[in-house]
């Protein structure tokens, strides 16, 4: 360091130095704090999805899988392995992609057992 005029107060190199070594052992040496004493606290924004979006980027989703209504269905049954049927038969809608043989069912639906459910066979 050049200084032609030192003035009294000014620190001397070894007050400097100590300064240094109290702020590295307050701060820590060099490393960087996440929150702790004295952090900037943010709140975290919280988005609500709506139905109407959910269901937006569903349609858009088997759009691109290439699903196509099939209209006509008024009901759908799914037999499950343990004696039970999925029943859609309230707003069902149906779309499907023979060639990757792909369906989708949807609309409300209820459980039965295979004993109360006519299959028609």
């Amino acid at each position: 360091s050049s200084s032609s005029s030192s003035s009294s107060s000014s620190m001397s190199d070894a007050e400097v130095q100590a300064a240094r070594e109290k702020l590295k052992a307050r701060f820590g040496a060099g490393v960087s704090r996440v929150g702790g004493k004295g952090g900037i606290r943010r709140k975290k924004k919280v988005t609500h999805k709506s139905a109407a979006q959910d269901d937006k980027k569903l349609q858009s989703s088997l759009r691109r899988m290439g699903v196509n209504p099939v209209n006509a269905v008024s009901e759908v049954l799914m037999l499950m392995e343990d004696d039970t049927a999925m029943v859609f038969n309230q707003g069902v809608r149906m779309q499907a992609n023979l060639s990757a043989n792909t369906y989708i069912v949807s609309g409300t639906h209820t459980v039965k057992p295979l004993s109360e459910v006519n299959t028609g066979s």
